[in-house]
């Protein structure tokens, strides 16, 4: 309720913090975010609900680029889940012993939305558990307090089934011309 306001001097994190607004749609007085009310009509735990219920990737991050939220879709272990609070995109990468570079590009992104306000997509590809190529599109989006960037919300979706599709049409196209090639080779004899 708007009564029970947190204050900032609980020592959170502005990862905390944020956390904290996802359960009760509060953010704490005098703090980074400025004691934000989120938009809830109808109460932030269903907002936090349908985020847990979408299947696909959705993450939260404060202005210093830290994880404050991440749903199941973006992290399946919910021990990874509950450390990866407060942590970055290259902390993470390092602790599940992904290439650095991945982080690394990850956070340009971040910084490049938070410098500029304006929204990012990219594409992604990871190398999967079976050990095949997973692609992955990324978009990285400004949360705005009063025309100011005070955090960035993630999203994100496999698209390895398209890319898998658009190659074998591509090597299908190909194989298709050099049979009609071929064939035109053959009747020019």
């Amino acid at each position: 309720s708007l009564a029970a306001r947190r204050t900032a001097d609980t020592g959170d994190t502005p990862a905390r913090q944020w956390e904290a607004v996802a359960d009760d749609g509060i953010a704490p007085q005098n703090s980074s975010m400025n004691a934000t009310v989120l938009p809830n009509p109808i109460g932030s735990a269903l907002y936090k609900q349908v985020l847990e219920s979408i299947d696909i990737d959705v993450v939260v991050f404060d202005v210093d680029l830290r994880y404050c939220f991440a749903n199941e879709s973006a992290i399946r272990n919910p021990d990874v889940r509950a450390w990866i609070i407060g942590k970055t995109d290259a902390e993470y990468c390092a602790y599940r012993d992904k290439p650095v570079s991945v982080g690394e590009r990850r956070m340009a992104a971040q910084r490049n939305v938070l410098a500029t306000g304006v929204a990012s997509t990219f594409e992604e590809e990871l190398i999967g558990r079976d050990g095949q190529p997973v692609h992955l599109v990324r978009r990285i989006c400004p949360i705005r307090e009063n025309g100011r960037v005070v955090g960035l919300i993630g999203y994100g979706f496999d698209i390895t089934e398209l890319r898998r599709d658009q190659q074998a049409l591509l090597e299908g196209n190909q194989q298709y011309a050099a049979a009609l090639r071929a064939m035109e080779e053959s009747e020019a004899r």
